[in-house]
């Protein structure tokens, strides 16, 4: 099985083939023929890429059988499904979603009331812009010597030139 043929009929036989990669996009089909590549290799980097497709498989398999014996993808979906409804008879009942939006529809009146009313969003930018300028001021640009330093006592430790 060390050979492409080998590996193809492993594939085909799990109902997967290189089409999948073709169909996967750009990177995955790039990812794909680097491995293929990789296989075909008769030095350490083929060996540990055929190693790593058989674990791969191997753990695969492993999970496919654990799955047939317990019914665990089954299970699974049931649960989901139950819950699924459960949430939507919570939701009939308590009308959480309705409620929700509601809320959300009365906090977004009341955040755009505040914002008309008062003028939030130019102030904060204008504080943050204000902000700005004072750091950069304390910074040293703009100061009267001209330095790009920032002065002794701004707490900011002396930059050589």
């Amino acid at each position: 099985m060390g050979t492409w043929s080998g590996y193809q009929k492993h594939l085909q036989h799990r109902s997967w083939s290189a089409s999948t990669c073709l169909d996967s996009g750009s990177f995955v089909s790039a990812f794909c023929f680097a491995v293929f590549a990789a296989t075909t290799r008769k030095d350490a980097i083929g060996d540990a890429a055929r190693s790593t497709g058989n674990a791969a498989i191997s753990t695969f398999e492993s999970a496919k059988t654990i799955n047939n014996e317990h019914n665990i993808t089954g299970k699974a979906y049931e649960a989901a499904t139950a819950s699924v409804a459960k949430a939507r008879e919570v939701n009939s009942q308590y009308k959480i979603t309705d409620k929700l939006g509601q809320a959300f529809n009365f906090t977004a009146s009341k955040a755009k009331e505040l914002e008309e009313k008062h003028n939030i969003t130019s102030k904060v930018g204008g504080a943050v812009a204000l902000g700005m300028d004072s750091l950069t001021k304390a910074m040293g640009k703009g100061n009267k010597s001209g330095d790009s330093v920032a002065p002794a006592s701004s707490g900011f430790p002396d930059v050589p030139k």
